[in-house]
């Protein structure tokens, strides 16, 4: 993400061009270093719902929001 044009100075297009003044949230940079672990394969990040033992095939283990105690 970068500041809005507006909000750019005499130097922002040189530092842009280098990677500065680029901002990305913690979630973006482990997307980021997950791809390049993957051979450049995206996974959409997920949250895990679970883990259980390997079995021989693959399993889907569905997600669901657990309500609070009231």
């Amino acid at each position: 993400m970068t500041k809005p044009v507006e909000r750019w100075s005499k130097v922002s297009i040189g530092a842009i061009s280098m990677g500065q003044e680029i901002g990305i949230s913690p979630l973006q940079l482990i997307a980021l270093i997950s791809t390049i672990a993957n051979d450049g394969l995206w996974v959409a990040p997920r949250i895990v719902a679970g883990t259980v033992e390997p079995q021989s095939t693959p399993q889907t283990i569905p997600f669901s929001l657990a309500k609070a105690a009231a």
